[in-house]
């Protein structure tokens, strides 16, 4: 009797040991999940009513040099919103770019990826608006070697000389099949205050 009675025993102090082990471990799990963000809270970035995360880009200033010591200087940003584009296609973010090189001054759009823009050599009609001004129209230009994920927009130096103080630009893009696209950009420094400076 007394051997059942001490065997018993001890078996539930480790059954009462083992129960507190869990409990605690429990309780350690619960208060990790409890501080624990989710990704959209943790991160700067905010999310637009749609549900597409805004990420503010800024200017990117870059300096060249070619094989004949020419210098050529380019400053880009990113678009804030995704071109949805329909399949083969995929939906993607723009680059804004200004260029000042041997071969004058350009402005141009242009994916990263492979996309159709719906405008040739022989130009057409591309709305533009900076900050709250009404839309002005360029004309848009694809390059001569017929690609169709690049375009320009002309005049360049008007359009540079608009965008240097603009916190925000929107370029309407038709794309092949899809239709007109606006792409934002929204520089978090003004083009006229990046370092180094776009001259």
């Amino acid at each position: 009797g007394g051997f059942k009675g001490g065997f018993f025993g001890c078996l539930g102090v480790v059954a009462a040991i083992f129960f507190l082990i869990f409990l605690v471990i429990g309780m350690a799990t619960c208060g990790a999940m409890s501080n624990s963000s989710s990704p959209s809270t943790a991160s700067g970035s905010s999310q637009t009513p749609g549900g597409v995360t805004s990420v503010p880009h800024s200017w990117t200033v870059a300096t060249s040099t070619d094989s004949m010591n020419r210098s050529q200087r380019t400053a880009c940003v990113v678009s804030t919103n995704e071109v949805q584009l329909n399949f083969p296609y995929r939906s993607q973010n723009a680059s804004l770019c200004l260029r000042r090189g041997p071969s004058g001054t350009d402005v141009y759009v242009d994916f990263a990826q492979s996309a159709q823009i719906v405008c040739g050599v022989t130009g057409c009609r591309i709305p533009v608006a900076f900050g709250q001004e009404a839309p002005r129209n360029y004309t848009g230009r694809g390059p001569s070697d017929y690609s169709t994920q690049t375009l320009f927009l002309v005049p360049a130096q008007g359009f540079i000389r608009r965008a240097q103080s603009a916190r925000r630009i929107v370029i309407e893009i038709p794309m092949y099949q899809s239709g007109n696209h606006q792409l934002v950009f929204e520089p978090a420094t003004p083009l006229s205050q990046t370092q180094p400076a776009f001259q």
